[in-house]
C-alpha cells in the first residue's frame, strides 16, 4: 500500500511540473496583458489630455484679440496663430511652433500632431484646412469652422511586444467648433437696448434751423430722404434740388435710424425711428447738424458799405465730420479738426480785412483770418481756416463729465474792416466791425452761420460722420436753388471705445415710460420691484432667444415657455436696479480694458430693432434681434441718497448721469465667448456680422 501511495505521488508530482511549464508562460502574458492595458491607458489618457489642451486652447483664443473677424481680413495668418497654438498645448515635435506644453507620459520622439487633418476618421497625420477656413459636415459635427485637433504615439513599447505582439500606435482627437450664439439662458441683465448693428433704416430730414420747422423750403424728391446703406455703415442720398422762399430760413438736416417693418419695410410716418445722436439707453432730443444757408438776394455791397458774407462752409478734417466729430481717442491733448471756407464780397470796394468764427455754446476758441481784395480784380475774398476742437477738455474745476467742448457749436462770424471807410468811419483808424447776418436759433442770442456737433469722449453713440456735399463747381446758396447735392452719413454697430449709460426711468415720473429699458424675464414674484431686482442680481430666469418670426411678436410668448423670443417692457424701479446692481456685481476689481473670461462684472443685455422702444409703451411685447455682452464698471447707490455706488473700483459716470431714474454704465462687447451662460446653436457662425456672436465649444 505505502510503496502504491509512494509511486502515485510520485506520477502527481510530474503532473504539477507539467502543468506549471504550461500555467507559467499563459501567467506571465496576462501579467504583461495587464501591465500593457495599464500603460495602454495612461498613455492614451495622456494623448486624449493633450488633444483636449489644444482644441481648448484654439477655442479660447477665438476669442481673443478680435480673431474671429481676423479670420476674415487676415485668415493665413490667424490662422498659423491658431494652428500653432493648439499644437503648442498639444505638444508637438515641430520646434518652428516655439514652447509647447503638456509632453509627459509619452515618448516625445514618437508623438505626432495634426491640425485639421483632411480625413478625421482616418489615420491620417498631415495638417489640412486652416482653423479661418470653413469645413464641410463630418460625423463629427455640421459644416462651419472648427480646430480639430489630432494627437498619435507610435512606438509604443509593451511587454507583450517581447512575445511578439506590438502596439503600433496610440491616437487621440478633439475638436472645437465655433457656433453661432442663437440667446443666453444666465448672466442676462433685465434690459433691452438698440445699437447701431440694429439700424436698417437712416433718413435725413431737412428742417429750419432755428426752430426745426418744415416750412420756407421745399425738397425733391421728398423730405425726409431715404438713404442707402454702402459699406461700412456709410449711407448716401442724393437731393435734386432745395428750393429757399425765405431768406432768413436756414435749413439744417436731422438724421433718424429705425426698424424694417412687414408692411412698410423703411417708412418714417408710422415705421419705429429714432433721432441721432442716440446715446444707448436715453432717447435724445433731435438735432441739428449739417447745415445749409441762405444769405440774401445776391445784391453786392455798395460803395462805403460793410461787406457781405456770401458762403460760410464747413468740410472734413479729422474725426469724422464736418458736421459730426468723432473720436476714441481719450488722451488730454486729443483734437479733432474742422476745416471752413468763406466767401466775403467787398463789392465796389477795394480793401483789407478779416473775419472770425467765434464758436458758440461750447469753449472752442474763435480763429481769425484775413482777406484783401485790393488788386485783386474782383469783390470776392475767398478765406479758409480751421477750427481746433479738444474733446476731453474739461471746464476748470469740473469732474469727469463737464467736457465744455461737447455737443452742440454754433458758429458766428464777424467782420473787421482795416482799410477805407465803411460809412462816415475811416477803417484805418476807427472802429470797422460787426457780425454777419445770420440766423437766429433758439436759445442762441446770435446771429449764427453754421453749426457742427462734437460727441462725448466717453459716451457711447452709433454716429461717427455726416456731410452734405454740393456737386461740383456748386456751393450752397444765396435765395433760391441749391441744385443737386448728396447727404452722407456713417454709424459704428457695436462701440467697444466708449461708455454706454443704461437708463431706467422708473423714477421719472408719468409719461415717462417709452424711456424705460426694464423689460420682465420671467422672474418671480411676477411683474414689478422684487422681480426686477431679483433678474439683475441672479440673471433672467427665462432662456432669451433670437426671435426667428420675422420680428413678430404676434402671438406673445406664453408664460409657461421657455425660451422667450419676445420681452415685455415694464416700468424701472430706482431702489430695484440699485440694490440687484450692487448684490449681483458687488465691490469687485474693475478690470477693463482686459478683463478675464469669468469676470464676474460681465453680463448680457438683449437689442431690439433700432427705434422700436421709441414709441413703445409699458407691457409691450418687443421681439429679440441680437445680444451684446456688456461690461459693468458702475451703477447706482442702493439704500438712498442717490448718485454713484460708494466702490472705489467703479468709474465715474458718463456724461449724462443725472442721479434720476437708475443707471447701469460700462463698455459694449461682442458677444464672443466660452461662457456657458449662453446658447449655442448647431449651424455655421456668420464672421461677416457687425456684431459677432459666436462661442467656440469642444464638440468632442
Amino acid at each position: 500500500m505505502i510503496r502504491r501511495l509512494a509511486r502515485q505521488a510520485r506520477g502527481d508530482h510530474g503532473q504539477v511540473v507539467v502543468i506549471a511549464a504550461l500555467m507559467i508562460p499563459v501567467f506571465l502574458l496576462l501579467g504583461a496583458l495587464v501591465v500593457d492595458a495599464g500603460n495602454w491607458y495612461a498613455h492614451k489618457r495622456s494623448l486624449q489630455n493633450r488633444a483636449d489642451a489644444g482644441a481648448l486652447a484654439a477655442g479660447l483664443e477665438y476669442t481673443k484679440n478680435n480673431n474671429l473677424r481676423n479670420c476674415i481680413s487676415n485668415p493665413g495668418g490667424t490662422g498659423t496663430t491658431l494652428s500653432n497654438l493648439a499644437k503648442a498645448y498639444a505638444g508637438t515635435n515641430d520646434v518652428s511652433v516655439g514652447t509647447t506644453y503638456n509632453k509627459n507620459v509619452n515618448n516625445q520622439s514618437n508623438v505626432t500632431v495634426a491640425i485639421n487633418a483632411t480625413n478625421p476618421t482616418a489615420l491620417d497625420w498631415t495638417d489640412g484646412g486652416s482653423p479661418c477656413a470653413p469645413h464641410a459636415a463630418d460625423g463629427w459635427s455640421s459644416a462651419g469652422l472648427w480646430t480639430d485637433v489630432k494627437v498619435r504615439e507610435g512606438n509604443v513599447g509593451t511587454l507583450f511586444g517581447s512575445f511578439g505582439i506590438s502596439l503600433p500606435q496610440i491616437a487621440a482627437q478633439a475638436r472645437v467648433k465655433v457656433q453661432p450664439i442663437i440667446g443666453v439662458g444666465t448672466n442676462g441683465l433685465p434690459f433691452i437696448a438698440e445699437t447701431g448693428d440694429q439700424i436698417e433704416c437712416v433718413w435725413a430730414q431737412f428742417v429750419r434751423a432755428r426752430d426745426g420747422g418744415t416750412t420756407g423750403f421745399t425738397v425733391t424728391p421728398s423730405n425726409p430722404i431715404l438713404l442707402t446703406e454702402g459699406t461700412n455703415h456709410t449711407w448716401t442720398g442724393n437731393v435734386t434740388n432745395v428750393v429757399f422762399t425765405n431768406a432768413h430760413d436756414d435749413v439744417a438736416v436731422r438724421y433718424w435710424g429705425g426698424s424694417k417693418n412687414g408692411s412698410a419695410p423703411c417708412d418714417f410716418a408710422n415705421g419705429p425711428k429714432k433721432p441721432l445722436p442716440h446715446e444707448l439707453g436715453q432717447d435724445n432730443l433731435p438735432v441739428q447738424i449739417d447745415w445749409l444757408n441762405v444769405y440774401d438776394t445776391g445784391a453786392q455791397p455798395g460803395n462805403q458799405q460793410a461787406p457781405k458774407l456770401r458762403r460760410f462752409s464747413l468740410s472734413a478734417n479729422t474725426c469724422g465730420g464736418p458736421g459730426y466729430l468723432y473720436t476714441t481717442d481719450t488722451s488730454a491733448g486729443a483734437t479733432c479738426r474742422v476745416d471752413f471756407t468763406a466767401e466775403v464780397d467787398t463789392g465796389v470796394n477795394n480793401v483789407r480785412g478779416e473775419i472770425t468764427a467765434q464758436p458758440v455754446g461750447t469753449a472752442v476758441s474763435p480763429v481769425t483770418i484775413p482777406y484783401d481784395t485790393t488788386g485783386a480784380g474782383s469783390n470776392l475774398a475767398t478765406v479758409s481756416g480751421t477750427i481746433i476742437v479738444f474733446p476731453n477738455h474739461t471746464a476748470s474745476g469740473s469732474n469727469i463729465q463737464n467736457y465744455d467742448q461737447v455737443g452742440p457749436t454754433y458758429l458766428k462770424v464777424s467782420w473787421r474792416q482795416v482799410t477805407g471807410q465803411v460809412g462816415s468811419t475811416n477803417c484805418a483808424t476807427g472802429n470797422c466791425s460787426g457780425t454777419f447776418e445770420g440766423e437766429t436759433v433758439s436759445g442762441v442770442s446770435d446771429d449764427i452761420q453754421q453749426q457742427f456737433y462734437t460727441s462725448d469722449p466717453l459716451a457711447s453713440v452709433p454716429l461717427v460722420a455726416t456731410s452734405v456735399t454740393p456737386a461740383a463747381g456748386r456751393s450752397f446758396p444765396a435765395l433760391g436753388s441749391t441744385g443737386p447735392f448728396s447727404v452722407t452719413f456713417q454709424h459704428t454697430a457695436v462701440d467697444k471705445d466708449h461708455v454706454v449709460l443704461i437708463r431706467d426711468s422708473g423714477s421719472f415720473g408719468p409719461g415717462t415710460g417709452n424711456r424705460t429699458r426694464s423689460i420682465y424675464c420671467g422672474n418671480s414674484p411676477g411683474q414689478g420691484a422684487q422681480a426686477l431686482e431679483n433678474a439683475i442680481k441672479d440673471g433672467c430666469a427665462k432662456d432669451l432667444a433670437l426671435n426667428a418670426r420675422q420680428d413678430s411678436c404676434s402671438p406673445a410668448p406664453l408664460s409657461s415657455a421657455n425660451p422667450w423670443d419676445c420681452v415685455q417692457l415694464e416700468q424701472g424701479q430706482k431702489t430695484s436696479v440699485s440694490k440687484g446692481a450692487e448684490d449681483r456685481f458687488q465691490c469687485t476689481p474693475n478690470n477693463w480694458p482686459n478683463p478675464p473670461e469669468t469676470d464676474q462684472r460681465y453680463a448680457y443685455i438683449i437689442l431690439t430693432g433700432f427705434g422700436r422702444t421709441g414709441g413703445a409703451a409699458n407691457g409691450d411685447w418687443l421681439p429679440i434681434e441680437g445680444l451684446l455682452r456688456v461690461y459693468v464698471t458702475g451703477w447706482d447707490r442702493s439704500g438712498g441718497g442717490g448718485g454713484p455706488a460708494n466702490c472705489s473700483y467703479n468709474d465715474d459716470p458718463p456724461r449724462g448721469y443725472d442721479t434720476q431714474g437708475a443707471q447701469i454704465w460700462g463698455h459694449l462687447v461682442e458677444p464672443i465667448t466660452i461662457d456657458p451662460a449662453v446658447i449655442v446653436g448647431d449651424g455655421e457662425c456668420d464672421l461677416t456680422n457687425d456684431n459677432i456672436q459666436c462661442s467656440p465649444r469642444l464638440v468632442r
